[in-house]
């Protein structure tokens, strides 16, 4: 394994974030992210050689530091640590395979800025590279401390743009990835239990805290524009409403709902509003000045 770039999330009120990107072949490459302290030759490395830049956020700065680095590592060999606080709970490990059919992502124009190495549409399951033995083994250490997936595939659905509908990754106007997660929502669902509809809020819905939001899709016409499939939410102005819930990967906090607006605009842009003051959708609800609008 060659490790080419390790980087850094620096922000107020988190520690720093790790991550170690590396190839194992002409295809294939991967990362491991949240990781919380780096081996001594790994820092060193990091500290030499890296570059940061700043980005404002509200009233933060965040900061992504990077060092292109060049360090062969053999199985075994020790990188770092990950866990030990309670911000970062979790390793994350994933893999990309150039030797596939990219995944069809409807806004590959926010995406030149990647690593040539590491192309998010070429994403895939980083256990199924493991022998039979050794990723049913793995399979045990996906999810949230006892909350596991429950239903197939297990590492979840990666790519669920659907072009000419709301279904997918939405941008501020000049974002492009990589970039702070901030910049960006996703209408997409739950990687632990595919039937529920998630809004995720990177920060730029106004007064909605950034988190994910749970929802049952309804299927019923009697049902209108409340809770409609993302895929089902076309490009007409029509204005959707959604009574989602406060919640983590498949436990929604139903005692509190956020009733969120939005619409798919003709010129394919989404204007999408959290109201406040409302505890459930109905006819009178239009958008006002706190809408905000996003792009693909």
């Amino acid at each position: 394994m060659n490790i080419f770039k390790i980087g850094a999330n620096l922000g107020p009120n988190f520690p720093d974030i790790y991550d170690i990107r590396s190839r194992f072949n002409d295809n294939l490459s991967g990362y491991f992210l949240h990781v919380t302290e780096l081996n001594s030759d790994l820092q060193k490395l990091y500290e030499a050689n890296k570059s940061c830049r700043t980005t404002n956020v509200g009233t933060d700065d965040f900061s992504r530091c990077e060092a292109r680095v060049n360090v062969d590592k053999e199985a075994g060999n020790q990188l770092g640590y990950a866990g030990g606080d309670n911000y970062n709970n979790a390793l994350d490990f994933g893999l990309f395979d150039k030797s596939i059919s990219a995944h069809n992502i409807v806004s590959k124009n926010r995406w030149k800025n990647e690593d040539p190495d590491q192309i998010t549409a070429f994403t895939v399951c980083g256990i199924d590279y493991f022998s039979p033995e050794m990723k049913k083994q793995l399979e045990t250490y996906l999810g949230y401390y006892d909350t596991k997936p429950l239903t197939e595939p297990a590492c979840g659905d990666f790519n669920y743009d659907i072009r000419n509908s709301a279904q997918g990754r939405w941008f501020s106007e000049n974002a492009v990835v990589p970039g702070p997660e901030s910049e960006s929502i996703a209408l997409v669902y739950s990687n632990f239990d595919k039937n529920l509809g998630v809004i995720s809020n990177g920060g730029l819905i106004k007064n909605l805290e950034s988190d994910i939001y749970l929802f049952e899709p309804e299927v019923s016409e009697e049902q209108g524009f409340i809770n409609q499939k993302f895929s089902e939410v076309k490009n007409d102005n029509s204005i959707h409403c959604y009574e989602a819930h406060l919640g983590q990967f498949n436990q929604a906090d139903t005692d509190i709902t956020k009733v969120i607006l939005l619409s798919l605009k003709k010129n394919n842009s989404l204007e999408i509003e959290y109201k406040a003051n409302s505890i459930q959708c109905n006819d009178s609800l239009g958008f006002s000045d706190n809408s905000t609008i996003f792009f693909r």
